[in-house]
């Protein structure tokens, strides 16, 4: 199946804890294509692949059927591209409650979400797309972008410089929100949860910086209309890239500015 972003509130499991949590061995399952059911969420051409921890459940329950019962169909994982207003904010809301149940907690409220309006609770939902190191990377616009090297370097600490305390981590794997990463480079990539540039110290939950959001995703959907305008042939990834967003959030301001 397809891959897809890891998105808040959804955790990640690689295919030796599939295997595990069905009593199988992982060389098995993988012979007789068990696995292809599941979207990849991370990895493949070489690295560990990573699966959707929901979808995984219900894989390892059909695993567990006897001959003559009828397997579950897997979930569609939920993809927010097309929600109206009224369906982005009960995602959010739903997302966070799941987030809550395993344990984290994120800094804003539902009175908070409320006032969002839909670019708002877009760019929230962008903003805490997991990145694994490289996509972390690949997220820091082009002119300051670190290479492989360096940006291992400051997952090591090795060079003075620190990436934050990871949001999240799957299968031994760390992973970051988008806005942890875009507010570390932004404010000078300084400290790991020194509260300076990484996640304030001590923090439990994916941190994200207080802020008008509203206005702030208005200035960018202003920003990426007029850089389409003052230059038509500009690719949605270099878009992107200037204003610190996903790809698809790009995409979604030049395909819905009304002029």
């Amino acid at each position: 199946m397809e891959t897809v972003m890891i998105r808040l509130g959804r955790s990640a499991v690689d295919r030796e804890q599939i295997a595990a949590m069905a009593g199988k061995n992982v060389r098995t399952l993988s012979n007789k294509k068990a696995f292809d059911v599941l979207d990849v969420v991370r990895g493949g051409n070489g690295s560990k692949v990573l699966h959707d921890l929901e979808q995984a459940q219900v894989l390892v329950a059909n695993l567990g059927l006897k001959k003559g019962q009828e397997p579950a169909p897997i979930p569609a994982i939920p993809d927010p591209t097309d929600y109206t207003e009224h369906e982005l904010r009960g995602y959010i809301i739903s997302a966070l409650q799941a987030e809550k149940e395993a344990g984290f907690v994120h800094d804003i409220t539902v009175e908070e979400l409320d006032e969002m309006d839909e670019d708002g609770l877009r760019e929230y939902i962008d903003g805490h797309d997991l990145l694994d190191l490289e996509e972390a990377r690949m997220a820091i616009p082009e002119d300051r972008r670190p290479t492989e090297s360096t940006m291992h370097s400051y997952y090591t600490g090795h060079k003075g410089t620190s990436l934050p305390e990871p949001d999240r981590t799957f299968a031994g794997k760390d992973h970051w929100f988008r806005d942890t990463i875009v507010e570390w480079n932004r404010s000078g990539r300084r400290g790991r949860g020194s509260g300076a540039g990484g996640r304030p110290a001590g923090a439990t939950g994916g941190w994200t910086p207080r802020s008008p959001r509203n206005l702030a995703a208005a200035e960018r959907r202003r920003q990426a209309v007029q850089l389409r305008a003052d230059d038509a042939s500009m690719p949605i990834a270099r878009i992107a890239d200037v204003l610190g967003i996903s790809e698809r959030q790009a995409a979604y301001y030049l395909r819905t500015h009304t002029g």
